[in-house]
């Protein structure tokens, strides 16, 4: 018997808000892990999921779908855009015998993409709840 896995994002089933102004549209589904770990032994996760985490507070780097984002001083979130097969693995045989933590938390996260003439303007969704 094989199991299909079949994944449900948290806002598959939200009536998002219709407007002439802006369009909300659930974002497809993307891998993301919390990697916690001193960033200077963090270097080879570039050759693993194909971005170096930043090391600068509040930034941000991306290559071929590929996002890592600086969360604090020792923490950051990985963002794979499509489903890549043996991504987590990778991440892990990069850093073994780096002390890390690597947490897969794809299924308690969603996105949205917001486009439009009004799409910019940051008070158009302050007042209503999504």
């Amino acid at each position: 018997m094989t199991l299909e896995i079949v994944r449900h994002g948290p806002l598959e089933d939200l009536l998002l808000p219709l407007s002439p102004a802006f369009t909300v549209q659930v974002a497809p589904f993307a891998q993301r892990y919390i990697l916690r770990g001193e960033a200077g032994q963090l270097a080879p996760l570039a050759g693993a999921f194909g971005v170096a985490p930043p090391a600068a507070p509040l930034t941000s780097a991306q290559a071929n779908g590929r996002s890592a984002l600086w969360l604090g001083p020792d923490e950051w979130l990985l963002i794979a855009e499509a489903e890549a097969e043996g991504i987590e693995g990778a991440i892990e045989a990069a850093l073994d015998g780096v002390f890390h933590s690597l947490v897969d938390i794809s299924h308690r996260q969603g996105a949205v993409s917001l486009e439009g003439p009004r799409a910019r303007r940051p008070s158009i969704l302050a007042s209503r709840s999504i």
